[in-house]
């Protein structure tokens, strides 16, 4: 078997699960721009997402004084399960499905979507291979 051919396996495939969340915010046309395909990017502080479609959809969809800014579902995919928490079981919100993603990760803009009422981003975390 050639080389090429043979699949590299990293701990995430053999570790960890896929894990998809959301979260849902109003965001500056100013800073909608810096979504660009293929960009990468890092999250600075924790951040409350949602397993939920419904929930970050209702956050991103709250009114605003600010002309300039629009609603955005942000979608991430994790492959390692270890940069979020699931918070569910203690929240006071337990139908939010609240997953708490850690500091320090990084993604890359993987896709865009613009339909009549949001934009949604899709987001996938980059490995330390990456």
């Amino acid at each position: 078997m050639a080389e090429d051919s043979k699949k590299k396996y990293t701990k995430y495939d053999i570790l960890n699960e896929v894990v998809i969340i959301r979260r849902g915010i109003l965001i500056a046309q100013e800073d909608l721009q810096k979504y660009e395909i293929g960009v990468a990017s890092a999250n600075k502080a924790f951040q409350s997402t949602s397993k939920s479609r419904g929930v970050p959809s209702n956050f991103a969809h709250k009114r605003t004084r600010n002309p300039d800014e629009g609603p955005i579902i942000i979608v991430y995919t994790f492959f390692d399960s270890k940069s979020t928490l699931d918070i569910t079981s203690i929240s006071i919100y337990p139908d939010e499905e609240e997953v708490l993603m850690l500091p320090s990760t990084y993604f890359t803009v993987h896709r865009i979507l613009r339909n009549k009422t949001e934009y949604e981003a899709h987001l996938l975390q980059l490995s330390i291979d990456d």
